[in-house]
């Protein structure tokens, strides 16, 4: 039997042919991959889908395989399933189209979810006074670091000379004051590192809300945009893919009748999320209003990702603190086991020396 393949290639392909034990022959498999409106069984997932991929090999690897001339009969099994792969047009493009589209509800949920859990901790915050004052504080902060960059900048465009003003110092919250006069000179991260180690008596009894919110901004409002742009451009590309097939093959027909049924759902997912999540921004202005957050000069996305780094903050202080708590508590526990070595040693060194003295005088 003829290898054209690398045996290494041909092992693997073998391999990944386990993920379709139900199909008896390679043929099957082809002829089931496009068949996807099929009711008789289910269609394929993205991980066959992946592993089909997979057995197409580097375009080097191939070319040998594709100007093979000989009879088909003498090529290795996985190589006329290969062959059988790579006739059909396009064949990468329309296994990465099927396992987007095998992922996108998945996908959608994901950040439907997400928008979900940052709207809920606006309502956390807003419906919390203590953390309603803690967001203006970071808000007024984050305004007095940019009114002191600017400041400065200013100031070294007029001249080279040090300016003898002083930059504004960080407007301190009614309820929740630091104890620093004014905020360090580093950064504004660095700010709220002091601000909560100097009240954090007072953030405790929030702990649990604080982390809530912090998870869930953790995902920033601007990446499920970057997500939702992805998304559009995928679709705009399996649009592209319909239109310009114009007379499928019998065997491709239900593919791109999949793929039409497939956008119109996905750009319907996609609007619905696009509605919640201007509806998301429109409740965030508003509640970012009441606490006197200035829209004209940061959006509401810059105004979450700086709340979020306070609570990141807070999150990790917290963290270290339980770790330092752990260690003091195996150093105590070390400690007391230590002593009572040594108070044991103690009484194995006075037993020793009365045998000694016991020994001596009965010799004596």
């Amino acid at each position: 039997m003829k290898t054209i393949l690398p045996i290494s290639i041909t092992n693997a392909i073998s391999i990944m042919r386990e993920q379709f034990k139900d199909y008896p022959t390679e043929e099957a498999i082809i002829n089931r991959l496009f068949d996807i409106n099929n009711t008789t069984s289910e269609k394929f997932n993205s991980i066959q889908y992946e592993c089909l991929l997979a057995c197409i090999p580097p375009d080097e690897q191939l070319a040998p395989l594709l100007s093979y001339d000989g009879p088909i009969q003498e090529l290795d099994k996985a190589e006329k399933f290969v062959l059988g792969l790579v006739k059909i047009p396009n064949i990468k493009e329309k296994l990465l189209t099927l396992i987007f589209c095998d992922r996108f509800p998945g996908r959608i949920n994901s950040i439907e979810y997400i928008l979900e859990r940052a709207r809920r901790a606006c309502v956390t915050v807003l419906g919390i006074e203590t953390l309603k004052d803690i967001l203006r504080m970071t808000i007024r902060a984050r305004d007095t670091q940019k009114l002191k960059r600017d400041y400065l900048n200013k100031a070294a465009s007029i001249s080279k000379a040090p300016s003898t003003k002083q930059p504004p110092s960080i407007e301190k919250s009614a309820e929740l004051r630091p104890k620093r006069s004014e905020p360090p000179k580093a950064s504004l991260l660095n700010y709220f590192e002091g601000y909560i180690n100097s009240n954090m008596e007072k953030l405790l009894p929030y702990k649990s809300q604080l982390l809530e919110v912090e998870e869930a901004l953790r995902y920033q409002p601007e990446l499920l945009n970057q997500d939702k742009d992805e998304i559009e451009k995928k679709l705009a590309e399996i649009d592209t893919q319909i239109q310009s097939e114009k007379e499928p093959s019998d065997m491709l027909k239900p593919y791109y009748e999949y793929l039409k049924n497939f956008l119109n759902t996905a750009k319907t997912s996609l609007d619905n999320f696009q509605t919640n999540y201007n509806n998301f921004v429109i409740q965030a202005k508003t509640y970012l209003n009441v606490i006197g957050n200035t829209e004209s000069q940061y959006p509401v996305e810059d105004t979450y990702e700086t709340f979020y780094h306070f609570t990141k903050i807070f999150s990790k202080i917290i963290e270290d603190n339980l770790h330092k708590e752990k260690e003091e508590k195996q150093r105590q526990q070390l400690k007391a086991i230590g002593g009572e070595k040594e108070e044991e040693n103690g009484i194995m060194d006075r037993l020793i020396q009365k045998i000694k003295i016991g020994d001596y005088l009965l010799q004596n």
